[in-house]
């Protein structure tokens, strides 16, 4: 690939915040510059061995061990497959999304060898053209099983994990209704999902703040509005 697409949140991902957090910024440059090397050699995944460690210590100046360690660390987080990596290869089931993404964009042949395989990742068609759609209903099963998303969600908007899967079957039945059968992509999902859910929180707050505003002025007693009928002459 000579591109490939990054999310506008990635630095809120809890896994990055760690690698920053642990590893400085030579752990974010060191799995960026990988990134970029994965999608512009094999589009997939990347041949980890000597050779490599060394490219990307000289690049950035680093001791090869540091670049050894960061990698295991990305592993160790999720941002890498730590089975695959224990064999030479690294990859993630978000790599692999995103290639295949990119591939149906510009019509490409969709090739992921079998040797990176992840476990108990869904089979991926050899064409484009036969690979599948998402609908909403499978949208919203593999939304409910992202738990590194879910956790960031709970953090985000202090919802429980039960509580976010109530939202997301709302969340479908609301793009039911509004005509919508699907996403672009699963991480378009994720973003309109959590723009939906910001705003229904923003109302519900609004409506939460006004109930206890009506009931408020109950008791203090009626309070007339400028619109009613004044009856003064009324007797106590």
């Amino acid at each position: 690939m000579s591109y490939y697409s990054v999310n506008t949140d990635r630095y809120q991902d809890i896994r990055i915040k760690r690698l920053k957090k642990d590893m400085g910024c030579k752990g974010i440059a060191v799995y960026d510059y990988i990134l970029c090397e994965t999608y512009r050699v094999r589009g997939c995944y990347l041949e980890w061995d000597e050779n490599t460690a060394f490219d990307v210590a000289d690049y950035f100046g680093l001791d090869e061990n540091l670049v050894k360690e960061i990698v295991k660390y990305c592993a160790a987080v999720g941002l890498f497959s730590k089975e695959l990596l224990q064999r030479g290869i690294i990859t993630s089931l978000s790599i692999q999304r995103r290639y295949v993404e990119m591939c149906a964009r510009t019509k490409r042949k969709i090739t992921i060898p079998e040797c990176c395989v992840l476990p108990d990742s869904p089979p991926i068609k050899e064409t484009c053209d036969e690979f599948p759609a998402l609908n909403l209903e499978s949208e919203i099963k593999l939304l409910k099983n992202e738990g590194i998303w879910l956790d960031q969600l709970q953090v985000l908007h202090s919802m429980s994990v039960d509580e976010l899967h109530r939202c997301l079957d709302d969340f479908k039945a609301q793009c039911i209704a509004d005509g919508k059968e699907g996403h672009l992509s699963l991480q378009d999902a994720k973003s309109h999902f959590n723009s939906w859910l910001r705003i229904i929180k923003n109302k519900n707050q609004k409506n939460n703040a006004s109930d206890r505003s009506s009931k408020s002025n109950k008791r203090r007693g009626v309070i007339l509005s400028t619109d009613e009928k004044k009856t003064y002459g009324d007797t106590f």
